[in-house]
């Protein structure tokens, strides 16, 4: 079933439910102390589209010694992750990481890069499984472990006529990605390992991108924390907020579609619901544009 864009009734639905939300977040940066930019994004890949929208919001904040980035997401590409962080830095000289329920795959990769990460009870981040494109296919990403599964499977198979039938079938250029996105994830963890001065590097690097097998694992705070990761565990007033935030805005998402994104500060908000934008900064009306190319689904969490 494809989601449809959100009608005049859930259009203002989700305007005042964002407005709910930027009164939690307030309420957050109180307690925190800190300025407060969201991303959320559970089933919308982590693409250069949304390194652009997260921008539109992030450049319209002050510039400040502080900043928090509560994350929820899947995962996606990892250059576009890393890009998020980059431009988190720009604008601040403390960059911390909040994730009140998961951030897997790229997000894992990006929430690393935060100065402190704060885990709640429920949070979790995963194995470091970039996505890749298909060549000749624009807007469409597959999760690097499917690439590596596909490899080992063809490699067992004993039979010379379908091994050769499926090795036709699967293209050298998506291999060459997902070498090239596997060893980039690499190179990534340990630029962000130097932010946790106490990481057991080696083992780090092992668990986020060989180690586990399952691509879901959830890795919790616990094994961050013997890890030697810079993990927090928020006061119950803190984990709360968090928890909070994120359940008005997994509200929002059943209300308007879940293949959707939002970055939220209190300088406004940017939503894409699939291929539709609906956006209101401080001093603006809300507007609304169509037509933009759409990006598929991955078929995994990546």
């Amino acid at each position: 079933m494809v989601d449809a864009p959100p009608d005049d009734s859930s259009e203002t639905q989700m305007g005042q439910r964002l407005e709910q939300v930027a009164l939690l977040l307030r309420h957050l940066e109180v307690l925190r102390g800190r300025p407060v930019i969201a991303l959320i994004a559970p089933e919308f890949p982590i693409v250069p589209e949304m390194v652009q929208a997260f921008n539109q919001v992030l450049r319209r904040m002050p510039e400040v010694s502080q900043l928090d980035l509560l994350l929820e997401s899947s995962g996606g590409d990892v250059d576009s992750a890393v890009k998020i962080a980059k431009l988190c830095f720009n604008y601040t000289q403390d960059f911390q990481v909040l994730v009140p329920f998961y951030a897997k795959s790229a997000a894992s990769l990006l929430a690393l890069y935060g100065k402190t990460l704060v885990m709640t009870k429920a949070s979790e981040l995963g194995p470091v499984d970039p996505q890749v494109r298909p060549p000749g296919v624009r807007d469409q990403w597959v999760p690097a472990h499917s690439v590596d599964e596909a490899v080992k499977f063809i490699g067992e198979v004993e039979e010379p006529i379908v091994k050769a039938a499926l090795v036709e079938k699967l293209d050298p250029y998506i291999i060459g990605a997902y070498r090239n996105a596997q060893e980039a994830s690499r190179q990534y963890l340990s630029e962000a390992l130097a932010l946790h001065s106490q990481a057991k590097r080696d083992e780090v690097v092992e668990v986020f991108t060989r180690r586990l097998r399952s691509h879901g694992y959830p890795i919790d705070r616990e094994r961050c924390r013997e890890l030697g990761l810079n993990v927090q565990f928020p006061d119950p007033q803190v984990e709360k907020a968090m928890e909070d935030v994120q359940e008005l805005y997994e509200e929002i998402l059943t209300t308007v579609g879940r293949f959707a994104f939002i970055v939220q500060s209190q300088v406004g908000w940017y939503v894409q619901v699939r291929s539709r934008i609906y956006k209101r900064y401080l001093g603006s009306e809300a507007t609304t544009s169509g037509a933009l190319p759409e990006v598929a689904p991955a078929s995994d969490d990546g």
